[in-house]
């Protein structure tokens, strides 16, 4: 049966049964974990006069939880198709599948854009990021998985559209998400944990992670710590014996900020701003792909290499981790200009005709707005809606 919503632009006058049975499947446009992604067109019976627009067919494993297919059907109706989100026409099932009928854009593939941008264009396309990180944002809702390949952008047409609402949550069911799955008799409380894990990233440095104990007397801090196995390539019977923190972590490596890569149980929009923020990186430093960690330990490991390993215990200090880092490298880490217009500048990204001054012609006010983003502390990350104000974005200041 198909699900007719309520802005459905073309009412049909009988439920479907199958869908090959209303639309015509065509080439897949996208593959992704959960998915399968088809081009298509409805049936010429089906058609309305002037509205044969094609259609993107998003096809959802078996697999997926249902609850993950409720959210996403909530939070695309709630949104509406309104303010750059892509806009769900209808749902059917299929052979066993739940299908989303939307429509279809055609977009440009982001490492072939991001050799284009100038201040101009990558002003437009942060505003229209923005417009619908906010709209978003709005409604309490965490997109949880904002990246370039689920932003639909064209530069010739200025079409764009943020896609794939399949980890959204609300901000209330990700905090109670969290609680459901802590079991107060089996799990101590946080201040309680000592170390959760070790890892050895390379031969130089090695970074392990735990919540922030409670005051106690030295001698029971002590006994609390020891362990057989801290720096070893093995687990001892008191780590194996201690809980693990629970934390929604889902979305793309390279994209997760510090408070889901150190597990922390409290998570807000804030989370898709720094998503916004390495996608603005990417940009101002010409790499399609700045991050590109296996696994979260190493990706914090890469943040340190950024940051400093003072700015990121910090961080996690004020999130409430104690994150241990031997590493004995003292050098002052670079500015985020600094290393953006270095790693522009090796790129051989522009035509012949640039010159070097035309590679790194980004203002300042684009490197503020990027550390805003990026900072390291969630409660002090800019918002949608003040990034939206920044002067980085004014359209005034466009020339």
């Amino acid at each position: 049966m198909v699900l007719v919503l309520k802005n459905f632009e073309i009412m049909l006058q009988e439920s479907v049964p199958d869908l090959e049975k209303v639309l015509s499947i065509g080439s897949i446009i996208g593959e992704g974990t959960f998915s399968t992604v088809y081009k298509g067109k409805l049936l010429p019976e089906y058609q309305v006069p002037g509205k044969n627009f094609d259609l993107a067919i998003k096809c959802i494993t078996p697999v997926v939880e249902p609850q993950m297919l409720e959210n996403e059907l909530k939070c695309l109706t709630l949104l509406n198709g309104e303010h750059n989100v892509i806009k769900l026409l209808f749902a059917t099932r299929h052979y066993g599948r739940l299908c989303l009928v939307m429509p279809f854009y055609d977009y440009e593939k982001f490492n072939r854009l991001v050799r284009r941008f100038n201040a101009k264009s990558l002003k437009e396309y942060m505003r229209q990021l923005l417009i619908a990180v906010n709209h978003i944002h709005q409604h309490q809702i965490i997109h949880r998985d904002i990246k370039p390949n689920n932003f639909l952008y064209s530069s010739r047409t200025k079409h764009c559209a943020l896609v794939d609402f399949g980890l959204a949550q609300t901000v209330d069911q990700c905090n109670a998400s969290v609680k459901q799955k802590t079991d107060p008799e089996m799990r101590l409380p946080l201040e309680d944990l000592t170390i959760m894990n070790v890892n050895d990233c390379n031969s130089n440095s090695r970074l392990s992670l735990c919540d922030k104990p409670k005051k106690r007397k030295s001698q029971e801090l002590i006994n609390a710590k020891r362990c057989n196995c801290y720096g070893h390539a093995r687990v001892c019977r008191e780590c194996i014996g201690t809980p693990a923190m629970v934390a929604s972590r889902s979305g793309t490596a390279g994209y997760r900020p510090p408070e889901v890569l150190l597990k922390c149980q409290e998570q807000t929009t804030a989370v898709d701003m720094w998503a916004c923020g390495i996608i603005l990186l990417s940009i101002l430093s010409g790499r399609s792909n700045f991050f590109n960690a296996p696994d979260d330990l190493k990706n914090l490991m890469q943040l340190i290499s950024l940051f400093g390993k003072e700015a990121v215990c910090q961080a996690a200090t004020a999130l409430g981790k104690n994150l241990i880092v031997d590493l004995q490298s003292k050098e002052k880490p670079a500015s985020l200009k600094e290393v953006c217009e270095s790693l522009r500048a090796s790129c051989k990204i522009h035509s012949a005709k640039s010159t070097k001054q035309d590679a790194i012609a980004f203002p300042d006010s684009a490197y503020d707005l990027l550390n805003k983003l990026l900072a390291l502390v969630p409660s002090t990350r800019i918002s949608a809606a003040e990034a939206l104000r920044h002067p980085f974005l004014q359209v005034a200041t466009d020339s």
